[in-house]
């Protein structure tokens, strides 16, 4: 992403607004971001990429001995307490290389606006992509939700609380595929749908269930949306440390959907190392010095907003309208 006309303090601050507007939206909602940063004991790291971090993003910052024994428990530690006890484990082992971890984990808790009842829930067919059904605990309701109705699907939005934060649903048409209706939905539609929405009476049943994505290398995913650079030896984390590179990124997910609430836990790493030879001594051996050093001034300046979508085929009934 570029911003003509923003320096780096202006970004900075409008994220943490951005932040803090999120976590405050909604007092009937539980959110919690929390942001970390892990570095190698005497490793050197600038310290106003520190200060940026604890100022803007309220990023709890360590200097630890990666090699100690209690290191991985340390970190694993701290991403069970901010996931309240729901992701932990995630950090086996730390490679001799990594000199830094930068980690997020991401807490939501939100009842919904208008609940399920409990004594309406029964085993149904769920449909699955396939085709195929399996039979699963099944929430249903009817209430006046906004909805949309395009050529080959249907959007419900399902709020939260104080209606601040939703779940939108989208539920293709009978025969066509879900992959087909998300790859349509560039920002343009988007922005289009939700501008179309309408009040209607819905039946809607939806699965009970709860669900824990495992850990997953987030390398290629991040590679296709142009972050490539960044894990290769164009890149250039100068505003960190000198001669970094993120050697891996690693997602897990737990999510719970039942009558009350929605209870959804998002934890990310970024692992960092450092070259083997620095550019300083590339520099001496190599009889293309100049070349060398215009190659690694390269700049990648990536600023990464990624969701997971939890893709849920839906059975839903339609009232007259």
């Amino acid at each position: 992403m570029r911003f003509k006309g923003f320096d780096l303090e202006e970004l900075n601050s409008g994220f943490h607004d951005l932040l803090l507007s999120i976590k405050n939206a909604d007092s009937d909602i539980d959110l919690a971001i929390a942001n970390s940063i892990w570095y190698k004991l005497g490793y050197k790291v600038k310290e106003d990429f520190i200060e940026r971090n604890r100022k803007y993003f309220d990023s709890e910052v360590n200097e630890i001995d990666f090699a100690a024994p209690e290191a991985v428990d340390t970190i694993n530690g701290w991403i069970e307490e901010e996931t309240r006890g729901k992701i932990d484990k995630m950090l086996s082992e730390i490679p001799a290389d990594a000199v830094m971890y930068l980690i997020n984990a991401i807490y939501f808790k939100g009842n919904w606006t208008y609940q399920f009842d409990e004594v309406l829930t029964s085993d149904d067919d769920f449909y699955l992509l396939d085709g195929t059904t399996k039979k699963v605990p099944m929430m249903s309701q009817e209430e006046e939700f906004l909805y949309y109705n395009g050529d080959n699907f249907s959007v419900t939005r399902l709020p939260y609380g104080q209606e601040k934060m939703v779940m939108y649903i989208i539920l293709p048409d009978e025969g066509v595929n879900l992959d087909s209706v998300i790859e349509s939905l560039d920002t343009d539609r988007w922005k289009d749908i939700l501008e179309s929405f309408s009040s209607k009476q819905v039946y809607i049943s939806m699965p009970k269930y709860k669900m824990e994505y495992g850990i997953k290398l987030l390398n290629d995913v991040l590679a296709k949306l142009g972050m490539e650079i960044a894990f290769g030896s164009g890149a250039d984390f100068s505003g960190i440390s000198p001669d970094i590179f993120i050697s891996k990124v690693l997602h897990k997910a737990v999510i719970e959907v039942n009558e009350k609430r929605v209870l959804e836990i998002i934890e990310y790493r970024a692992e960092l190392e450092k070259w083997g030879i620095s550019l300083e001594d590339l520099a001496k051996v190599s009889p293309r010095k100049e070349s060398l050093r215009e190659h690694y001034k390269k700049v990648a300046r990536v600023i990464v907003k990624n969701s997971d979508i939890l893709n849920i085929l839906l059975q839903t009934k339609r009232l007259p309208v």
